[in-house]
Order: C-alpha cells, then sequence, then structure tokens
C-alpha cells in the first residue's frame, strides 16, 4: 500500500503526475462511499428515525419550506412599562396627597412599590423568558422600539422602588420613630 501523503512525483515535461487512486469502499450501487437506498437493506434502522422508515421529521435539502420571523412579545413590555409608569404616578401621588403620618401614605406607598417593583419585573421576566425562545425558534428580528419600552420600564421600575422604599422608610420613621 502506498502512502496518500506522497508528494506527487515530477514528469519529464516539467509537470506532475497525480498519485494513483487507491481503492475505497464501494456500495451495491457503484458510488464509493454512498449510504443504501433504504434500510432495510442492512437491517438497521435510518439515522434518527425510531421507527426505521425512511420518513424524518427533520426538512429535507432544497425543501421550499417558508422561514417565518419572529420578534419579542409586546404584550409583557407594554404591560411593565404601565405597571412602572403606575408604580411612578403612585409615589406622586402619596407625596401630594397625603404626609408621612397617615396611613393613607403608607398604603399608597405599598401599592406604588409593589406596582413598580414585583409586577414589573414579574413581566419583565416573563419578556425575557418569551424573547429568549422566540430567539432560539427561528429567524428572529429586533425592533429597536421594543428594546426602548422594556429598557424604560427596566429604569422606571428601579426609580420608583427606590423612592416608594423611601417613603415606606419615611411612614415607619415617623409612626415608630422617637
Amino acid at each position: 500500500m502506498t502512502n496518500p501523503f506522497t508528494p506527487p512525483e515530477p514528469h519529464h515535461d516539467g509537470g506532475f503526475t497525480p498519485p494513483p487512486s487507491q481503492p475505497g469502499p464501494v456500495s451495491s450501487s457503484g458510488a464509493p462511499f454512498s449510504l443504501p437506498s433504504d434500510s432495510q437493506s442492512t437491517g438497521v434502522p435510518a439515522f434518527g428515525v425510531p421507527d426505521g422508515s425512511s420518513q424524518s421529521s427533520f426538512p429535507q435539502p432544497g425543501s421550499t419550506s417558508a422561514l417565518s420571523a419572529s420578534a419579542g412579545p409586546w404584550l409583557p413590555a407594554l404591560g411593565a412599562a404601565l405597571t412602572a409608569v403606575a408604580g411612578i404616578v403612585f409615589t406622586i401621588i402619596t407625596g401630594v396627597t397625603s404626609t408621612s403620618t397617615e396611613s393613607a401614605w403608607l398604603w399608597l406607598s405599598l401599592t406604588a412599590w409593589f406596582l413598580a417593583g414585583v409586577l414589573t419585573f414579574i413581566l419583565l421576566g416573563f419578556y425575557t423568558l418569551i424573547d429568549t425562545r422566540r430567539q432560539a425558534e427561528s429567524f428572529y428580528i429586533s425592533n429597536t422600539l421594543q428594546t426602548f419600552v422594556v429598557r424604560a420600564a427596566l429604569g422606571l421600575g428601579v426609580i420608583g422602588v427606590i423612592v416608594s422604599a423611601i417613603q415606606i422608610a419615611f411612614w415607619f420613621g415617623k409612626a415608630f420613630g422617637g
């Protein structure tokens, strides 16, 4: 057997002669390295098909299936932005309508904290979960407006949580402090 990696021999006219071809495995059809036409001829099930049939659920090369584009979900993004804005509005209402010694101050501040904190970030979590799944499924097109809405909801949620937590701390300081 000759080494297939040896350089070709120089020819007398300056050219090169390719090395002689090595005999390789040949299928029953006569083509080297081709697979049998169906799995019944070998007795081995077809690759990737559990029942051994030649039909596969994978797309075949050259098939003309339509490729649909997906984008991020709007409902959780808008819901998160809405709850973040509502939390900010409640913090403003808290400061305008009552004083830090009233029980209304506490309830408005707790409502603002719940809206801006808990609901906003749960909805942002759902947005991230659904968006990541859509990115992994198929062709994904990001939307800059949607990215802006999600980032604004995140920022407003953080601001709403901080301000409402300060308001809650003011109430506890006035109610139980000396």
